[in-house]
């Protein structure tokens, strides 16, 4: 208890450094000149960089329900951005790729396999097999199908739910959401036989309904596409794309980009 009259320093404390395990975020990895997936895109020689970076550095990639293990009360400890005290986490970082594009199988998944780094993707399975044309876009995507999607479950990486037909969640009724949900996670498991635990919201937008319905769809974990509460079903990502220096990479994949947030997000906002 802080007595009357004395000054209020509690929360310097969150200004204490600490590292969590970084997810990283990709969608497209490809050579492109298209102004409407640019952003989202980063080139394969630069994804090789990046992996090449992250294996010579000691890291290792886990897969999504090992970060869930270790977030709950594993070697890192309990609560949102859990600090890293143990040596065995401390280089440790999840990749995750959102929506199932073609190059996703054709140009990460031969770096991904020679690194020997696991990866999950998150699909929107009404698209796989298919050219979607996203909103915005001038030109069709198209994305892997189910024969490469075993292929690469067979090498380590994990297919999760991205929805049926990737809607911006907050903006459908319960219904919808529920069949998005739903149906996704029963054709993942259908096709590739693994269960489905954790879902990705499309565009990274989310409220508590949203998050209620996951819940109660019987996720264990639910991701946004960049900063967020940072809480099971609200964890945040690093996006990673072809503006981003290779410092600001390495930062990302350091574990001190969640401290970082919330001491820029929170704490500085909130005193200054």
């Amino acid at each position: 208890m802080i007595k009357k009259g004395t000054l209020d320093i509690s929360w310097l404390g969150g200004l204490i450094p600490y590292r969590s395990i970084p997810v990283l975020v990709y969608h497209h990895v490809t050579e492109t000149e298209r102004e409407d997936i640019r952003a989202f895109s980063i080139s394969p020689g630069r994804f090789l960089s990046q992996m090449r970076y992250l294996k010579k550095k000691g890291y290792a990639s886990i897969s999504l329900d090992e970060l869930a293990n270790i977030e709950m009360g594993g070697e890192s400890g309990a609560g949102p951005g859990p600090k890293i005290k143990s040596p065995k986490t401390k280089n440790l970082f999840a990749i995750s790729f959102d929506d199932g594009y073609l190059d996703n199988y054709t140009n990460a998944f031969p770096v991904l396999k020679l690194f020997g780094f696991k990866a999950t993707v998150f699909l929107a399975t009404g698209f796989v097999g298919k050219k979607t044309q996203p909103i915005g876009s001038c030109a069709p995507s198209a994305h892997m199908d189910w024969p490469q999607a075993k292929e690469m479950q067979r090498h380590g990486m994990s297919f999760q739910s991205h929805t049926c037909t990737h809607p911006d969640m907050t903006k459908i009724g319960v219904e919808q959401i529920n069949r998005e949900l739903n149906e996704s996670r029963k054709e993942i498991e259908d096709h590739l036989g693994a269960p489905v635990r954790h879902f990705a919201y499309p565009y990274g937008r989310f409220n508590e309904r949203v998050m209620e319905r996951v819940k109660e769809a019987g996720y264990a974990w639910s991701y946004a596409a960049g900063a967020s509460e940072r809480s099971s079903f609200a964890r945040e990502r690093f996006d990673v794309d072809t503006e981003d220096p290779p410092v600001l990479f390495r930062f990302m994949a350091s574990g001190y980009g969640s401290w970082v947030r919330t001491v820029r997000n929170g704490f500085l906002r909130k005193r200054f």
